[in-house]
């Protein structure tokens, strides 16, 4: 199909099956029998409509997916990577957290992987903390991927402020403790 660089805004409904507004101005997304894509108001393609879906993650960026699995390309349609992954999260304070066959790690704005794709579970940085999980047990790791809290905990939840809540034991109820950044219980619950 060859599109037309210069319609306008109408023209572009009558060319497509759907057209919906990108986030944040970054076009118009658009669908060609289930494939999607993305245009600017003038109707110049950005996009290729050639992919099973297109979810913007920031920083000019999208993920596309194709054959169940998910790559990233720009507004401008340069691919940064292959599709690889099977998860893909926006992008907050530069870094998105990505996921293959249930293991996650974080790649940068360059797409480039900056923490190993190793972890069983892993939240957005809370406080300059991530709370990560390792097999079956929580831990820390700071904005470096350093590991700051091991990994010995059943229960663990975000930083909030200086503390977070967490617990050795599930199924105890008198396991719950405070803990600070450096992996200290300070108050017993």
């Amino acid at each position: 199909m060859i599109y037309n660089t210069k319609m306008n805004i109408n023209k572009i409904k009558t060319i497509y099956d759907s057209v919906w507004k990108a986030p944040q101005n970054q076009g118009l997304f658009v669908s060609v029998k289930d494939q999607m894509g993305l245009v600017d108001r003038k109707g110049n393609v950005l996009i290729q409509p050639k992919y099973d879906s297109l979810k913007y993650l920031g920083n000019n960026l999208f993920s596309y997916q194709l054959n169940k699995k998910l790559g990233i390309i720009t507004s401008n349609g340069i691919k940064k990577s292959k599709p690889i992954y099977d998860n893909i999260l926006p992008f907050e304070n530069n870094l998105a957290i990505v996921g293959i066959n249930d293991k996650f790690g974080y790649i940068d704005i360059l797409c480039n992987i900056v923490c190993p794709i190793i972890y069983h579970d892993i939240k957005p940085f809370k406080n300059g903390l991530s709370r990560v999980r390792l097999e079956s047990k929580f831990g820390y790791i700071d904005q470096q991927f350093k590991i700051v809290i091991q990994f010995k905990y059943e229960v663990a939840h975000n930083f909030i402020n200086e503390y977070a809540i967490v617990a050795k034991e599930f199924f105890n109820d008198n396991s719950f403790d405070f803990i600070n950044k450096y992996g200290e219980e300070i108050i017993p619950l």
